[in-house]
């Protein structure tokens, strides 16, 4: 098969699981984000189409876990003032902290075996690297259309006017 075939079905089975994903997924804010992160992590893991069709659904149903699991945390913390935190609530959000984050390693345990009934190690290894590499991508082009690339678009010269 031709190089320029390959990207052609690679580019439909890529839509396609697009497609699911957000059936799947429709909590998603934004599908061109979704895509370009399929389209971004499928290109540095080196998925086969027949690699891909069988990664996403996997890859997907974790992090539908993880949100899952990230869910309760963010909850417990909503609201709570830090600074004037009481040791009771702080030793429930402690626990509640390290029970999500024994849920989570149990999570990743769990994915790995199956992303490695899918993939090679080598691509298993990478996909957390392609993933934060995606996120650092994301921020940089949003920093760029908000101005100078600076966090939240403040021009250097302005700092602490904020404030005024």
């Amino acid at each position: 098969m031709s190089t320029m075939k390959k990207y052609v079905v690679l580019l439909g089975l890529l839509v396609g699981l697009c497609a699911v994903a957000q059936a799947q997924r429709p909590d998603m804010s934004n599908p061109k984000i979704e895509a370009a992160k399929i389209a971004f992590i499928t290109d540095k893991l080196a998925l086969t189409p027949e690699q891909a069709q069988l990664f996403w659904p996997l890859y997907n149903e974790m992090q539908d876990k993880r949100e899952s699991i990230t869910k309760a945390m963010r909850e417990a913390r909503q609201g709570v003032d830090f600074n004037n935190i009481t040791e009771e609530k702080a030793l429930e959000l402690i626990a509640l902290k390290r029970e999500t984050d024994k849920k989570m390693l149990a999570l990743n345990n769990e994915y790995i075996e199956k992303y490695r009934g899918v993939l090679m190690a080598s691509q298993v290894v990478r996909i957390t690297y392609a993933e934060e590499e995606f996120r650092r991508m994301l921020l940089r082009r949003l920093r760029e259309r908000r101005g100078d690339g600076t966090p939240g678009g403040r021009r250097r010269g302005n700092r602490g006017q904020d404030f005024e």
